[in-house]
């Protein structure tokens, strides 16, 4: 995982699928009843990427407290990223495969973020093309250079929308420009 200090550079995403595949079956081992979903720019194709692996874990309100008891168990929490009440990031790395484990409650703030950012990029060209710019651009500046311009793009391209969730009501919720 790229820390604070180290430089941005640009990765072949190539194997990324495999990659998760494999992470996703570890994490189900641990974690059986929740949704895996691979999510960052090695899920969109033709995404730039730094070649780090994001992989969201849904789970249901019940089930976070278990859920973050076996994830500590077994794995060490993310310093890059605060905790909430319903989410945590978590450092896996595992016989040569690294990934950060994005673990929500499903429906959750964040859980919308990643899935969002994910369909924002997937769909929509111009976004993807000015998301690759701005990798291009802090190619090899610092992670904290580049984490700060990536916050501020990610605000801009996702901002509050109506939307219908999973139930099918409507929520107010921070989504794709319309």
């Amino acid at each position: 995982m790229p820390n604070e200090t180290e430089l941005l550079s640009l990765l072949d995403p190539a194997g990324a699928q495999r990659s998760f595949a494999r992470i996703a079956s570890d994490v189900s081992s641990i974690l059986p009843d929740a949704e895996i979903e691979h999510v960052g720019a090695t899920a969109v194709l033709g995404c730039l990427t730094k070649g780090d692996l994001d992989v969201l874990v849904r789970v249901t309100p019940a089930d976070f407290p278990l859920a973050v008891r076996a994830l500590d168990a077994t794995l060490r929490r993310s310093l890059r990223n605060d905790s909430t009440s319903d989410y945590i990031e978590y450092d896996f790395d595992r016989d040569g495969r690294s990934a950060s484990i994005q673990l929500v409650v499903a429906g959750c703030w964040h859980d919308r973020r990643f899935r969002q950012l994910k369909s924002a990029l997937a769909s929509d060209g111009e976004a993807l093309a000015r998301y690759n710019e701005l990798k291009r651009y802090h190619e090899g500046l610092t992670m904290t250079d580049y984490r700060i311009a990536k916050v501020a793009f990610i605000d801009a391209l996702l901002i509050d929308s109506t939307v219908s969730d999973e139930s099918g009501d409507l929520t107010v919720v921070p989504g794709i420009r319309q």
